[in-house]
């Protein structure tokens, strides 16, 4: 751009850039484009220290790895790794083929239980070293499989230092880097809460394992976390393969002493383990079957063998399902818009005709089993915002019962069908603790409010605290904030006899940014004055929960809203949104010209340099 348009223009560009600025700020969350799925980098890290001989007898861990490996897409990077003493790598970085997985079953014998230490902060540390800066082409991860606690030297201060470092250098580093932390213990007696603290800390996944029997499963939850596959939704071990499936690969678990698997092409041809054409691969385990088809028939196929929730059924197809990636840790009361989009190869898809037959829902099931049912809708109605761009989105309610929640999106095409399962642990975003005050410290009651910095923004956060009499008579109490994430009160005076109600609601932000508003399940408290205090035995102490909802046993679907009150609400947020802009740009050029005229600072010169 030369120096004669730029002052010409700038008035022009002042006006554009506000006007742009405005309207950008007042898109909501769930009208951004959803990005393609980015590649997976895996380390697996395979703890081989001698107390395995007793919590892995059978050497388990090798056939869960095998399995790992097995399911590994083409196309992403990983590596193994084994740990005791020392470390070492058992198969390098390389792109995942057929050839790298070959050689990768191949070193699985690598894994053994005759190591003497546990080092944990050695396996982290060089395992991930060939990891530079973020970088979001990756989905960076790590699977740490330890029974054991962090143990370099026989002399227990060393084992004590680099624990800290662990916690205090090794994870900020890694986050740093973009790089997901997944954790299993094989053992009541591994360091649950170092391990939990690298899972959460890093946005990861932990799983505690109480038999090596379990380690298959785990080892598929893990790898859906890391790598998550392209899958087709199955119903009494049925599923459609449309036009533009290339490949299938079917994952059917299998009791013991049960029969291998029998597959069922749409002509009604069977396959079983043993003669099969060149398009079928058939590998069988002592626990489960996998099968890869590619170039399948299309129409609806079945699998004789056991219904289990593990069985899968995933896929290699240039038409993919993609969607909101959910956080494997958020918070109670947090709330977030969820969106999904229909991509062909690198594309999304906004063929109109595509578009207006695809059906698409969210299942949520809680820790209770409790199913309840979203509409997500690209009709720029009911929680969607711009009609026919591909987006199907909704805003879910916030969360209010602690613990682990399964989110799976349907899509529906007429002549597709697309699944995506998700799982995350919701938590309770602060820790509240109430004991009883000495005389000395005035009476009453103590409370303490801390936040959990890992999972939500403590600065962001806001403490209300309400005082309920045995009367029915109730006050607001301001929390002193201590520090940026602990907020404190003394609550004294309690003269009547009976029980106080303690009522707490929070604000604040996650740490992904999504505001959050939660009330937590009542405290309730003696205010008998006359109650002898003992300074030696502090009180129980339960976490509160959030209050929770009456439970509907039955899949809520949500109600589409009616028309005129849905097109008034957002002729209203159009109208006011369109005024306040105005106002900012005429503001805008107001400021300017007074600004012109008053200012005598020249023009930046730049050249006849085109910019």
């Amino acid at each position: 751009m030369k120096k004669s348009y730029y002052k010409k223009n700038k008035t022009n560009q002042f006006i554009i850039g506000l006007v742009c600025s405005c309207l950008f700020l007042s898109l909501p969350l769930h009208a951004k484009k959803l990005k393609p799925k980015s590649v997976p980098d895996l380390r697996v890290l395979i703890d081989v220290s001698g107390s395995m001989k007793k919590n892995d007898p059978s050497n388990l861990r090798r056939s869960a790895l095998k399995l790992l490996i097995g399911l590994m897409p083409e196309g992403a990077y990983a590596d193994v790794w084994v740990f005791g003493g020392k470390t070492r790598q058992l198969i390098k970085r390389s792109k995942v083929n057929a050839d790298w997985k070959k050689r990768a079953k191949k070193v699985i014998t690598g894994i053994h239980s005759r190591g003497q230490f546990t080092d944990i902060e050695a396996i982290l540390n060089r395992s991930t070293k060939q990891w530079g800066e973020k970088n979001n082409k990756f989905n960076r991860s790590v699977i740490l499989l330890t029974d054991g606690v962090v143990d370099v030297s026989k002399i227990k201060s060393e084992s004590v230092g680099s624990r800290e470092r662990v916690v205090q250098e090794v994870l900020p580093a890694l986050v740093k880097k973009g790089v997901t932390i997944h954790t299993v213990a094989l053992s009541k007696y591994a360091d649950h809460e170092l391990l939990k603290g690298l899972a959460i800390g890093s946005d990861g996944w932990y799983e505690r394992v109480d038999s090596a029997k379990e380690l298959q499963r785990i080892f598929l939850h893990m790898f859906e976390k890391a790598a998550p596959p392209e899958t087709l939704p199955m119903t009494d071990n049925k599923f459609q393969v449309d036009s533009s499936v290339n490949e299938i690969t079917l994952l059917i678990f299998r009791s013991k002493d049960k029969p291998p698997a029998q597959i069922i092409q749409p002509d009604g041809v069977t396959y079983v383990e043993g003669k099969l054409p060149k398009t079928i691969s058939w590998h069988r385990e002592k626990n489960y079957d996998m099968v890869t088809i590619k170039s399948p028939m299309e129409g609806e196929w079945g699998i004789m063998a056991e219904i289990d929730p593990d069985n899968r059924v995933m896929v290699v197809t240039d038409l993919k399902l993609v969607t909101t990636v959910f956080l494997n840790n958020i918070i109670m009361g947090e709330q977030f818009d969820i969106g999904a989009q229909i991509f062909e190869g690198d594309e999304v898809l906004t063929r109109k005709e595509i578009l207006d037959v695809i059906k698409m829902n969210l299942v949520q099931v809680n820790p209770d089993k409790i199913k309840k049912k979203w509409v997500l809708r690209d009709n720029g109605r009911g929680g969607d915002m711009f009609a026919g761009d591909g987006i199907f989105s909704t805003r879910l309610d916030a969360i209010a019962l602690d613990g682990l929640h399964e989110f799976t999106i349907f899509a529906d095409g007429q002549t597709f069908k697309r699944k995506v399962r998700q799982t995350v642990q919701v938590r309770m975003p602060v820790i509240t603790t109430v004991q009883r005050a000495s005389k000395e410290q005035g009476g009453g009651y103590y409370l303490e409010i801390k936040s959990r910095e890992q999972i939500m923004k403590a600065a962001t956060m806001k403490v209300t605290v309400t005082l309920i009499d045995p009367n029915g008579k109730w006050q607001q109490l301001k929390a002193d904030k201590e520090n940026n994430n602990i907020w404190v009160k003394n609550i004294a005076g309690l003269t009547e006899k009976g029980e106080y109600q303690i009522n707490i609601s929070i604000i604040g932000k996650s740490i992904s940014g999504n505001p959050l508003s939660l009330r937590l399940k009542p405290i309730v408290v003696d205010g008998d004055p006359d109650m002898t205090v003992n300074d030696t035995v502090k009180p129980k102490i339960e976490e509160p929960k959030i209050v929770k909802k009456q439970k509907v046993k039955k899949v809520e679907e949500e109600k589409e809203p009616e028309k005129e009150s849905e097109s008034m609400s957002w002729i209203g947020f159009t109208i006011a949104a369109v005024v306040v802009n105005l106002l900012l740009v005429i503001g805008g050029i107001v400021g300017y010209r007074a600004w012109k005229k008053n200012s005598e600072m020249p023009l930046l010169d730049l050249g006849d340099e085109d910019v």
